[in-house]
């Protein structure tokens, strides 16, 4: 094969075409890298793009922040006014019969506090039933239990001889504003009473009692 002759005057190098085959493809495939690594770089440009957040987002977070400043705030001050409300003196009596709603008296030293309502619970604060208070004196308030709950009640509580140790949530709201309660400890237990009517069969009753 006839092959071109080297130029040695002017002292530079011929290139062949297989050398000019090779370097082409090496560009080639350099070219193809880039355009793949630039390719990837896009996709992860725009994923973050994507994910970084917005001004929405940045107005929500705001909003979540306020909305758990505002429940740290209350629930700071429902824990203040339950801490005032547990130094309130009670006292708890009451007896009626067992077909008749159960006429709770409740008395409290400071007037200053309304009571609102009562909730009949036992040491593992199972909820049974509830009352309204009605004011009768400043001091004095009355609230009644329904008959059909007294017995679930009684049976839900700590059994001691003929007792059952339960416990009574007061609900308080003070003069300065806010409501707290108190959970008071009391004994409910069957007893009787006379029946003018008929002596011989006397009236059976539920009793209350509690002070603290």
């Amino acid at each position: 094969m006839y092959s071109l002759p080297k130029n040695r005057g002017s002292g530079r190098k011929v290139v062949t075409p297989d050398q000019i085959a090779f370097w082409t493809l090496v560009v080639g495939i350099v070219a193809a890298i880039a355009a793949i690594v630039g390719a990837i770089a896009a996709i992860y440009a725009a994923k973050y793009a994507k994910d970084a957040p917005t001004k929405a987002d940045f107005s929500r977070l705001e909003r979540h922040a306020a909305d758990t400043s505002g429940h740290l705030e209350k629930q700071n001050r429902r824990e203040e006014l339950n801490s005032i409300a547990s130094r309130v003196y009670l006292k708890v009596s009451g007896r009626s019969p067992q077909d008749e709603s159960l006429e709770v008296h409740i008395n409290v030293q400071d007037p200053s506090v309304r009571l609102a309502r009562v909730d009949m619970l036992n040491e593992s604060k199972t909820l049974y039933g509830s009352g309204i208070c009605e004011m009768k004196e400043p001091d004095c308030y009355v609230a009644h239990l329904e008959s059909r709950n007294i017995q679930n009640w009684f049976n839900g509580g700590i059994q001691k001889g003929n007792t059952s140790h339960l416990w009574l949530r007061i609900f308080m709201v003070f003069e300065e504003g806010g409501e707290g309660h108190k959970d008071m400890p009391v004994v409910l237990l069957p007893t009787q009473i006379g029946n003018e009517q008929r002596p011989a069969y006397p009236i059976a009753c539920w009793q209350i009692i509690g002070e603290v």
